[in-house]
């Protein structure tokens, strides 16, 4: 049954592999409750800008904190990636001002597990084919820590260029990352036919979108 007052709730994007979607906040509890500095024990430091782990109470207001502040034209679609209906991580995708310019940026974690699966180029393949099939996107950007070699690894074979590097905070320290971009065309010599998006159409409006 249709949720009758957040479409959102409804939006489902179905790979081979998993279930892309809005989580309810008991799913939420479950993910922030496995939430710890283990998520990023493969790269050897804090490869976040924002170091959100350890505290669930702030992971559930940023959850809901999406919800709350969501405008057409300036919305982040906080999804969760399940298999087999346990939650696994964070799939963010960002835009502002979208109806105009079709541009967004993605953000993304995985719990410790879920880690070296292939679920992090699955999870971002389908945020992108939501993005660019569903919602006409012309642009997608990206960054990562330079170290980072899982989501730059992620980024290269979904075709992301690297325009450039620069200066970010990392916690209490000061790194590098990549700034990436993947254009409509590219990504459309590398679209996927086996991507589902289901219950899209009610939610265009809250994109301001036809």
């Amino acid at each position: 049954m249709a949720h009758p007052t957040w479409p959102l709730f409804d939006l489902i994007v179905r790979t081979p592999i998993l279930e892309l979607r809005v989580p309810t906040d008991d799913e939420i509890t479950m993910l922030v409750a496995q939430l710890d500095s283990s998520i990023y024990e493969r790269t050897g430091f804090m490869p976040f800008t924002m170091d959100f782990t350890g505290d669930p109470i702030a992971s559930m207001k940023y959850f809901w904190s999406t919800r709350s502040n969501w405008t057409a034209d300036n919305w982040t679609l906080s999804l969760v990636p399940f298999i087999d209906g346990e939650p696994l991580g964070n799939q963010a995708l960002r835009a502002s001002d979208f109806p105009l310019v079709r541009r967004f940026d993605t953000g993304s974690w995985l719990l410790p597990d879920a880690q070296g699966r292939g679920i992090g180029t699955e999870m971002r393949a389908a945020a992108l084919h939501l993005a660019f099939d569903g919602l006409g996107a012309l642009e997608a950007e990206s960054e990562a820590h330079v170290d980072n070699e899982a989501s730059n690894g992620v980024s290269r074979r979904l075709g992301y260029e690297t325009t450039h590097r620069q200066l970010a905070k990392f916690g209490d320290e000061r790194g590098e990352v990549y700034k990436l971009l993947l254009r409509r065309d590219m990504w459309e010599t590398l679209r996927r036919d086996d991507i589902e998006i289901i219950g899209l159409d009610a939610c265009l409006p809250m994109f301001d979108l036809d």
